[in-house]
Parts: structure tokens; sequence; C-alpha cells
């Protein structure tokens, strides 16, 4: 796989697109990523103009980043692509974001991860995450609906099913069948 897809290649020029076409969109807006930051990407910021609407921190405890997931505003969720099959992975981090309720922004190839994010009515989902046209445009409604306090209710049962106990029911369930199938 392509690491280099598992970044914010596509959402930067997206966001420089949205800050000429509407700043007072991007005002308020920060996207802090909690990693070891690569230099080239700080450089295609101040390229682009936008390194100002990224803060990076340093690698936290799990516990440190539950926190700062439930408060946070939004979510981005990127996820490496490959051009040669959908992705069948899904990263922990999805129940997580899924958990705390708020508004996805999902950079995600065709596969799994991509169809679980479309039954979850918070989600905003680029139809090609490998296009800065298709980033901007989920970028852009994500930010709209934030702005004007429009992010979508999520329903429980959404999230409910991936629960640890339900999720054991499931397989207990499945496991009966086929016990009783023999």
């Amino acid at each position: 796989m392509n690491w280099l897809s598992h970044t914010p290649s596509k959402l930067i020029p997206a966001l420089a697109q949205i800050k000429s076409e509407n700043p007072e969109l991007l005002k308020n807006v920060r996207f802090h990523f909690y990693c070891h930051v690569i230099p080239f990407y700080i450089e295609m910021m101040k390229k682009y103009g936008v390194d100002n609407h990224f803060v990076f921190h340093k690698p936290v405890p799990h516990t440190e980043i539950i926190k700062v997931i439930k408060a946070a505003d939004g979510l981005l969720m990127i996820q490496g692509t490959r051009v040669d099959k959908p992705s069948f992975i899904y990263s922990s981090k999805i129940f997580e974001y899924l958990a705390s309720e708020n508004p996805i922004l999902a950079l995600v190839p065709e596969g799994d991860c991509r169809d679980l994010l479309r039954n979850y009515s918070n989600a905003y989902i680029s139809n090609n995450p490998l296009s800065a046209d298709s980033v901007k445009e989920a970028t852009r409604s994500l930010l709209t609906d934030l702005q004007q306090r429009k992010t979508k209710h999520v329903r429980y049962d959404q999230i409910d099913q991936y629960e640890f106990r339900n999720i054991t029911k499931s397989l207990a369930a499945l496991f009966d069948q086929v016990v009783e199938s023999k």
C-alpha cells in the first residue's frame, strides 16, 4: 500500500480552494493532528496558504485521544487507498469516532470502512478521496453544516450494533445456528 495516500495531501489543496472561494467558512477551522509530522506536508500547507488551519501535537496516550475525540466539533477519517482493489480494512479509530457521535469527514476509499460510514447519518464522505475537488465538496458540506449548526442527529441504533456486548450476542447467535444445523 502506498503510505503517502494515508495523508492530508488532498485535504490541503481542497482547503485552499475553499479559502479562496469562501474564506469565512474557514475562519475558525483548525485540524488537530496527534502524530509525528512529516516536513513535506508542512511545506505543502505553507505553499497552499492553509498552514494556519493545521495544529500538530505530539502523540498522546489512548485515554487522552479519546477525550480529544469526544470534545471535537468534527473528526477526520483518512484511510489509505489502493488503486487495484477496494479496502477491506477497518481502523479501530472508526468505532471510536462512531461512539463519539461527532460528524466525520471521511476521506476513505471504496470498501468496508466506507460502507460502514454510509450507514452513519453524520458522515460527510468524499466520493473520491484521491480528488481534491471531491474532498473539497465533502469538507465544504461539513463546514457549512457545522457553521449553521445543522449537523445530523445520530440515531443510537446506528452505533449500538458495534458495542462489544451486541457483537458478542450476534456471534453467539451465529454459533447457535451452526451448532443447530449439524
